[in-house]
């Protein structure tokens, strides 16, 4: 059945793309906004959370993602991008 699937412009160009689709710059840019947000909420009004909601969201999840990917044991064949479950 995949060989049914015609190719994508990327497949074509040999072109890979992020998994995060956005520009690491962008990243940090709300990485270092959702720390001030969260110790003025926390240390000054709780207002600042609310504001600070989305930043302090994103923080969580890359949070999660990089503890996830910390603990998870190192796997040769997922490293090299040979994909077996497919």
């Amino acid at each position: 059945m995949s060989e049914d699937r015609r190719p994508s412009g990327e497949e074509l160009l040999g072109v890979t793309r992020s998994q995060f689709a956005h520009p690491p710059w962008a990243v940090g840019m709300v990485l270092a906004l959702a720390v001030p947000f969260l110790v003025w909420g926390i240390l000054g009004h709780p207002v600042w959370l609310l504001l600070g909601s989305p930043f302090i969201a994103v923080l969580v999840i890359w949070l999660v993602v990089r503890v996830v990917q910390w603990r998870r044991p190192p796997n040769a064949a997922v490293d090299a991008g040979d994909r077996t479950d497919v």
